[in-house]
C-alpha cells in the first residue's frame, strides 16, 4: 500500500481541492492518504482544502522553511512513501522537510510565477521529483522555462459527472438571486495581474445594458472582487452582477450555468471549461494557445481571436454572446469529449502510476498516455 502525504498551502485554489477530495475519495485499497495545510484555519479549510475521508492537520508557521519541521514529523508520523505538494510553499516546505520520499507537485496554471518555476527547477535537480501538469499547455510552458521534460507528466483532471447530473440548477438560482427567465453566464475565478475578469464582465455588461435579461455569476474571492465591483457599479448595472464568493463551489456554478465566459488573453488554467464542457454549459473564449487545446470554434465552443486591450476584447466578446443556432451541436460534441478525456478512474489510476514510477526510481510518466490525444486511456 502506497502511503500519500498531501500537503497544501493557503494559495491552493479551487481546481487543486478538487483534484485532492478525488483522490481522497478514490475507492483503492492501494492508497493511504493523509492532508497537512500550511497556514490556514480550520474555516479557511473549507474553502481552500479538500472534502473527504481524511482530517486535515493544520501547519502554522511564519514562513514555508519554519513549516517544514512539522511537515518532516507528520512524513515520519504516518511513515509517507511519497509526499505530494499543491502550491509553492507547500512544495518549498515538503522539498525542505522529505529524506528518502518521492516529490510530487501538481501545476494547473500555465501562468505560473517565474519564482516558483525557479523553485521546481531547483528542486528537479533532486532524485525522485515529479511534476505532474494537468495540460499539455502547463507542460509546454515549464520545458520552455527550464524545467526538464523527463521530470514532468500529463495527468488530465477529472470531472465529477455524477455530481454534475445531481446539481439542482434551480435551487443555485434561487440561492444567488437569479430569475428563472434570466440567462445565467459565470466567469472563472478572477486570477491576479490578468484582465480577463473585466473583459468578460463588461461583455455581458454591454448585454445588459440591451435590456437582455442576462445575469453574471463572478466566482471565488480574493483582491480582483474589489475591482470588478467598482466595474459593476461604473456600468450602471451593478443589479445584474451577483458576487458568489466562495459559498458556492465554483464546479457547481458552473455547471448550474448557461454560459461560461472567459475573456483572458493571458493563459489560465482550464478546469473550469473541462467542467463546463460535461455541463452542457456553452463556453466563449478567446484562441490563445490554452484555450484551443481543448477547443474549437464553432466544434465544441465559440472562439475569437482578440485584441491585446480588454475594452476591445469586451466588445468581440459581447458580439459573440449573441444565441446560436448550433448552440445544440456544440454542447453535443463538448460533452461526448470530456466524458472521452476527464475521466475520474483515469485521473486516479494515472497519478498512481506517477506515484509507483517514483518508488520504483522510473521517470514519472511511464505508461501514462494522453486520452485527449488518444481516446479514453
Amino acid at each position: 500500500m502506497t502511503r500519500v502525504l498531501h500537503v497544501l498551502d493557503d494559495t491552493c485554489a479551487w481546481e487543486q481541492r478538487v483534484a485532492i477530495t478525488q483522490l481522497l475519495g478514490a475507492d483503492s485499497s492501494d492508497f493511504e492518504q493523509h492532508v497537512a495545510i500550511l497556514g490556514a484555519s480550520t474555516a479557511d479549510a473549507d474553502s481552500r482544502g479538500p472534502s473527504g475521508p481524511v482530517e486535515a492537520v493544520h501547519i502554522h508557521a511564519r514562513s514555508a522553511i519554519f513549516a517544514a519541521p512539522r511537515v518532516r514529523s507528520r512524513l515520519a508520523h504516518w511513515a509517507a512513501d511519497v509526499v505530494h505538494a499543491w502550491g509553492p510553499r507547500a512544495l518549498a516546505a515538503a522539498a525542505a522537510a522529505r529524506a528518502h520520499q518521492p516529490l510530487v507537485i501538481t501545476v494547473f496554471d500555465p501562468g505560473i510565477a517565474e519564482d516558483t518555476v525557479k523553485l521546481i527547477r531547483t528542486i528537479c535537480d533532486q532524485p525522485a521529483v515529479a511534476v505532474v501538469c494537468t495540460a499539455e499547455r502547463v507542460r509546454r510552458r515549464l520545458v520552455e522555462r527550464g524545467v526538464p521534460f523527463d521530470n514532468c507528466a500529463l495527468v488530465r483532471p477529472a470531472i465529477d459527472f455524477a455530481m454534475i447530473r445531481n446539481v439542482n440548477r434551480d435551487a443555485i438560482r434561487t440561492a444567488l438571486g437569479i430569475p428563472s427567465e434570466s440567462r445565467m453566464l459565470v466567469i472563472p475565478p478572477p486570477l491576479p495581474r490578468r484582465d480577463g475578469h473585466c473583459a468578460a464582465m463588461w461583455a455581458v455588461l454591454m448585454r445588459r445594458y440591451l435590456e437582455e435579461p442576462v445575469a453574471l455569476v463572478v466566482t471565488g474571492a480574493g483582491s480582483s472582487q474589489a475591482e470588478l465591483q467598482q466595474l459593476a457599479e461604473a456600468s450602471g448595472q451593478a443589479d445584474s452582477v451577483v458576487f458568489a464568493g466562495d459559498r458556492i463551489p465554483v464546479e457547481a456554478l458552473v455547471a448550474a450555468a448557461d454560459d461560461l465566459v472567459i475573456g483572458d488573453l493571458d493563459e489560465i488554467p482550464m478546469t473550469a471549461a473541462a467542467w463546463a464542457m460535461a455541463s452542457n454549459t456553452l463556453i466563449t473564449a478567446p484562441a490563445t494557445y490554452a484555450t484551443t487545446e481543448m477547443l474549437a470554434n464553432d466544434l465544441n465552443a465559440k472562439l475569437f481571436k482578440a485584441p491585446p486591450g480588454w475594452r476591445q476584447r469586451a466588445a468581440k466578446l459581447a458580439a459573440l454572446l449573441d444565441p446560436v443556432t448550433n448552440a445544440t451541436k456544440l454542447l453535443d460534441v463538448a460533452r461526448g469529449q470530456a466524458y472521452e478525456v476527464f475521466s475520474r478512474r483515469r485521473f486516479v489510476r494515472q497519478m498512481d502510476l506517477v506515484y509507483d514510477n517514483l518508488l520504483a526510481a522510473k521517470l514519472p510518466a511511464v505508461g501514462i498516455s494522453d486520452p485527449a490525444l488518444i481516446g479514453a486511456a
